[in-house]
């Protein structure tokens, strides 16, 4: 016998995924079938364990999603993560739009937005590779740290509308 694994809320996630038909977006987005995985992967983790890259490789291992998405989960590694997150933020617009038609067709939604919300986040280290994080006053009292601003719109049931990132 082996370990168990994670399986009740990572299975409610890759039921989602595919209820949203992500892996069709993600297609149409130009994703292989390899990066369709690892980002269902990501995806689920993120909702259901949120962690950095290198804490989401190790916990896959404790789940049940190389099963559930067919990946084999010794190759889920920071470094295939992090691919699949810059993969991801590249076609981001693509995806939120598909995804906005997909949620008012699965939950029946009214068009509605009610919060517009922003929030900083800093990095640690020289940011060198993100022309948007700046130094700037720093609500978190990190002057020392380059940051960017976050801002997402949600509809009054609370699903996030859209998002973007500034300096």
């Amino acid at each position: 016998l082996g370990e168990a694994l994670v399986l009740g809320p990572v299975y409610v996630g890759v039921h989602l995924w595919g209820r949203l038909r992500l892996n069709e977006i993600l297609r149409e987005c130009g994703f292989s079938h390899r990066r369709r995985r690892l980002a269902c992967m990501e995806v689920v983790s993120r909702l259901v364990a949120p962690a950095s890259e290198l804490a989401t490789g190790a916990w896959v291992r404790r789940t049940a999603l190389g099963l559930l998405t067919g990946e084999r989960v010794t190759s889920v590694n920071k470094d295939a993560l992090y691919h699949t997150s810059d993969a991801l933020w590249a076609k981001h617009e693509a995806i939120e739009s598909a995804l906005a038609g997909r949620e008012r067709g699965l939950f029946a939604l009214d068009e509605c937005f009610i919060l517009y919300d922003l929030t900083s986040t800093y990095f640690e280290g020289h940011a060198a590779s993100n022309p948007k994080a700046k130094r700037g006053h720093s609500r978190d009292h990190r002057g020392d740290c380059k940051q960017v601003v976050v801002g997402m719109v949600l509809d009054e049931a609370g699903f996030p509308k859209a998002s973007e990132v500034y300096s």
